[in-house]
């Protein structure tokens, strides 16, 4: 239950994170997880591990090059899944969630 919670989570927040990136600000993100970085460094007792953020820097470049795949732009417009619209971010939340699953998952 916990682990279908989690991935629900993962979802809402892959979502808003390619819904900046369609509107031109993934580079906004990831200067937000530097800045977030940052601050961490700066306290005495870090909130997150370096592992963390370098985690959260590569989720977000994937969705970046997902959102930027001319491929996979095609075959969401095939199915009539146009950039930009909500369709679009979950769809693409969506398949990025399943390469980290299979990537996890083949390890």
């Amino acid at each position: 239950m916990f682990n279908r919670e989690a991935e629900s989570i993962s979802r809402a927040n892959n979502k808003a994170i390619v819904k900046a990136i369609t509107n031109h600000d993934g580079q906004a993100v990831l200067n937000i997880i530097d800045d977030m970085r940052a601050a961490d460094r700066r306290r005495e007792d870090p909130q997150f591990s370096e592992e963390y953020y370098d985690a959260k820097e590569k989720e977000v470049k994937m969705l970046m090059n997902e959102v930027n795949n001319s491929e996979t732009r095609a075959k969401l417009k095939a199915k009539g899944i146009e950039y930009g619209t909500d369709e679009y971010n979950t769809a693409i939340s969506d398949i990025v969630n399943l390469k980290q699953s299979y990537a996890e998952n083949n390890q």
